[in-house]
């Protein structure tokens, strides 16, 4: 199975997250994995080198704007051809299931990460449209599940859709 994690270059607590899930994949041996990072000011190759050293497949996508992130995360997804993708943070997460469904990739899992996103009605509209062709959207807390279900879901949303990360099983 090919998993491919894309997520900021910033090396936030969602990029952290994202490694930490492919350092576990990375055990599995039926598992192949890629990170792939949207490039930042921060995405420097001190950091880079840390991921090499953890022997962490990785590329960088642009980041300088939104169309041309999701042209290059169109491109390596048809390249590498994974079975899932999973798209962590915002906007991410927006750029990553619309390359992913640009490139057909087969499962699109979102992972929202922050409670205090800026999510715009435009923002919204997207999401919920792409929910529609996301087999999982993961929480990685419950305050952070409640707020993105009340901004984000207004209409029936399908419970069996949203993953909760309880608190206790995190630390």
């Amino acid at each position: 199975m090919r998993v491919l994690h894309f997520v900021t270059g910033g090396f936030s607590g969602a990029t952290k997250v994202a490694i930490d899930l492919v350092e576990a994949h990375n055990q599995i041996e039926s598992t192949e994995n890629l990170l792939v990072l949207r490039r930042k000011k921060t995405t420097v190759p001190e950091k880079l080198a840390e991921l090499e050293g953890k022997d962490i497949d990785y590329k960088v996508v642009t980041g300088t704007n939104h169309l041309a992130t999701l042209h290059e995360l169109k491109k390596l997804c048809a390249q590498w051809r994974p079975d899932i993708l999973v798209a962590h943070g915002f906007p991410e997460h927006l750029l990553g299931r619309r390359a992913g469904l640009l490139a057909q990739v087969p499962c699109l899992v979102q992972v929202e990460h922050n409670s205090k996103e800026r999510y715009t009605p435009w923002k919204i509209y997207q999401t919920r449209k792409l929910s529609k062709s996301t087999a999982r959207i993961v929480a990685v807390s419950e305050g952070v599940a409640k707020s993105y279900l009340s901004r984000v879901f207004t209409h029936p949303f399908k419970p069996s859709q949203m993953v909760l990360i309880p608190l206790d099983l995190a630390v």
